[in-house]
């Protein structure tokens, strides 16, 4: 569900899953090496901003995995102290709440811990 008008572009570096990434993780590595914690945001499937607390958001596991979630999984490689959820729902629940996002593939398969205290 790519927005063709460049989504949350305006939020991000752009649209490319390894570039957005490469950036991103360079950002949490300088800003988190001043005592300062990153809060990487809109975990994740989130790029329709006019109805983002209304659309569900239903994609394959492969597309998940290969375009919504690579830049972020840079981000918790790097160190990121938090991820803040988005506000859609996806695949029925919301983003926020996904025991898939955030147990499944967060915590399980990335091993992220947040160092903000927060719990998933």
């Amino acid at each position: 569900m790519m927005h063709p008008a460049g989504g949350r572009a305006q939020e991000s570096y752009g649209e490319d899953p390894f570039l957005v990434g490469e950036m991103g993780a360079q950002l949490v590595r300088g800003v988190q090496e001043h005592n300062v914690m990153v809060c990487a945001k809109h975990y994740a499937v989130n790029n329709m901003e006019n109805r983002r607390f209304y659309v569900d958001v239903d994609c394959s596991e492969r597309t998940l995995r290969e375009v919504y979630l690579p830049h972020f999984k840079k981000c918790v490689d790097a160190g990121c102290a938090s991820l803040m959820g988005s506000y859609n729902r996806f695949r029925g629940d919301q983003a926020s709440e996904s025991k898939h996002l955030l147990t499944d593939i967060l915590r399980n398969d990335w091993g992220f811990e947040s160092t903000a205290g927060a719990f998933l």
